[in-house]
């Protein structure tokens, strides 16, 4: 009797249902909050510099100026990088969970993985590195990316669920995608598109609230518009950051569920 494949649609349901519990989203949404908080103060110190620029009254205090504000945004993308990194492998933990129908608390999955989570980091961190190594290859490089991101679409799992170190996931994520080639392939390609769906559904909130500032352009220009609009625009992008949330859940409880299908974990 042949083996039985891992289910694509049994792990597209399950995410979908896993991303619909707040206590999974509330950490990522609080993530994007801190990245919208940061884009408004960035565009507060980098409005003026532009408005100054364009009046022949750039000075250099104002630049000065900005250099902290810019600084402090770097800052703000490095921390949460690896606090967005933390969410991730406590999620992949609490999906485990929630596949064996054992619901635990977000913050017990968070106390969970802590031994693992520098394991996760270098392993999100390898990844990255030789995907960009390839990609800087003319020609082929988007392509050699593209493979490399089905072949290491099973790293995440792999390190909480599996217990894998760096270089084991990454070799794990490799044996999986050589096992069940096209299987792992439209499981990456479902998962693809529906991120694409529904991150697209999570900016049309964005897209209204904003509409008053992008009709207020040929009038008052862009900078102009969007500060007299800027209360609206918040305002979409506080829902659209909930929405972003729920699609990040669903990608990576989903890539949890095909992990455990694969591996039998939990079984």
């Amino acid at each position: 009797m042949p083996a039985k494949k891992p289910s694509i649609g049994a792990s597209i349901g399950a995410a979908l249902r896993c991303a619909a519990s707040p206590k999974r989203v509330v950490p990522f949404f609080a993530v994007n909050l801190v990245y919208l908080l940061m884009i408004v103060a960035l565009f507060d110190s980098l409005s003026a510099l532009i408005v100054a620029a364009s009046t022949h009254t750039l000075t250099g205090g104002l630049i000065v100026q900005f250099v902290p504000a810019f600084a402090a945004a770097v800052l703000v993308v490095v921390v949460m990088f690896f606090v967005s990194l933390y969410f991730k492998a406590g999620l992949m933990d609490n999906a485990g969970n929630f596949w064996r129908k054992k619901e635990v608390k977000f913050s017990q999955s968070l106390r969970s993985i802590r031994p693992m989570y520098l394991s996760f980091v270098g392993s999100a961190i390898l990844a990255g590195v030789i995907s960009g190594i390839f990609s800087l290859i003319p020609i082929v490089g988007a392509l050699i990316s593209l493979v490399l991101s089905w072949l290491f679409f099973l790293t995440i799992p792999s390190v909480i669920l599996g217990k894998k170190d760096a270089v084991g996931s990454l070799q794990e994520s490799y044996h999986i995608f050589m096992k069940e080639k096209w299987q792992t392939f439209l499981m990456w390609l479902s998962v693809v598109v529906l991120v694409v769906l529904l991150a697209l559904v999570a900016l049309i909130p964005l897209a209204v609230f904003g509409l008053p500032a992008i009709l207020a352009i040929r009038a008052v220009g862009v900078i102009a518009a969007i500060r007299a609009n800027m209360g609206l625009l918040v305002i979409g992008g506080i829902i659209s950051s909930y929405l972003l949330a729920y699609m990040t859940v669903f990608s990576e409880s989903a890539k949890a569920f095909y992990y455990v299908q694969v591996k039998k974990v939990g079984r």
